[in-house]
């Protein structure tokens, strides 16, 4: 009977929701994240992969205009308390979570971009118009990564193009 019992919690075990789930928040938040080359949101964002769907590995890549971006693998961490938890149940943790997952969270600090940086990435990647052009400089001075003599000296080049 007991063999019946530990069979049907097995069955249901492998049934049940056997996801891992993470949150990723950077500074500043609002920051796009990108997960093994598929974007999944901006910061804070919540990613979560099933059992079946594991990857393997999670190149990431977290990027905000005005900084520099982040990049790197997700480092994988080994659950104690899962391998425990799959000695004491014979095994029926083990066939629905992973003994080695994701951490719950993962917080990124981004660099922001210097001055210098800031207006060389304005004149290289110029934006489809003039109007598109002044209004990312304006941005960029509005969140303080441009002094307002820089912000004047690039809204002249940018004019001086007309």
């Amino acid at each position: 009977m007991w063999i019946r019992s530990w069979a049907m919690l097995n069955l249901v075990a492998l049934t049940i929701g056997c996801a891992e789930r993470t949150v990723i928040r950077s500074t500043p938040s609002g920051a796009s994240v990108i997960l093994n080359d598929e974007m999944i949101g901006r910061t804070p964002a919540t990613y979560e992969v099933g059992r079946f769907d594991w990857p393997g590995s999670f190149a990431y890549r977290i990027e905000a205009e005005g900084y520099h971006p982040e990049e790197g693998e997700l480092d994988q961490v080994v659950f104690g308390g899962r391998i425990a938890g799959a000695i004491f149940t014979l095994g029926i943790v083990a066939l629905c979570r992973r003994m080695v997952g994701i951490r719950p969270r993962y917080e990124f600090a981004l660099e922001p971009m210097r001055a210098s940086e800031i207006r060389s990435d304005i004149g290289s990647s110029q934006p489809a118009s003039t109007d598109e052009r002044l209004e990312r400089l304006s941005d960029l001075r509005e969140r303080g990564l441009v002094t307002t003599e820089e912000y004047e000296a690039q809204k002249a080049r940018i004019l001086g193009g007309l």
